[in-house]
């Protein structure tokens, strides 16, 4: 296994990862709508118009969930094909889990700067995230106010 130094996996990975960057906004869109939607259920007095709006709550934020999930073990499974190429070693077994390619990707890289940029990367996941739906949220208020 040959080291692989982190300009050149940067570079390697470089479409992939604004492909990653770009997969954050519908979590971003369905997480703010889900948060709204939420805030919005006026629990005191219950009506089964509640329940379409909780039921649709539930389901943007079960989508949001589920888009951050196949995301980030998307970008993994790429992060991982790249630097096995990059080294020079064979091809990745499809079948592999979740758990065990993060286990893999910790194990096979020899530059723990990659391990520091995956996880700088699941930070700003997480920012884009909470900044995101903070923002769309503010503009879900406004909008809901100036139908008022």
């Amino acid at each position: 296994m040959k080291k692989v130094s982190f300009l050149q996996f940067l570079f390697r990975i470089g479409d992939d990862y604004l492909m990653f960057l770009r997969n954050l906004t519908p979590a971003v869109l369905f997480l703010s709508l889900a948060l709204f939607m939420y805030s919005e259920l006026d629990w005191t007095h219950w009506a089964w118009s509640n329940v379409l709006v909780l039921f649709l709550s539930l389901a943007s934020g079960f989508i949001a969930l589920s888009v951050m999930a196949i995301n980030t073990v998307a970008f993994v499974r790429k992060m991982l094909k790249t630097l096995r190429t990059l080294s020079g070693e064979s091809e990745l077994d499809e079948n592999i889990g979740t758990l065990a390619l993060f286990k893999m990707l910790w194990v096979e890289s020899n530059s723990k700067q990659l391990i520091f940029f995956a996880v700088v990367n699941i930070v700003a996941v997480f920012m884009v995230l909470v900044y995101g739906t903070k923002y769309a949220l503010n503009f879900y208020s406004s909008i809901s106010t100036l139908n008022d």
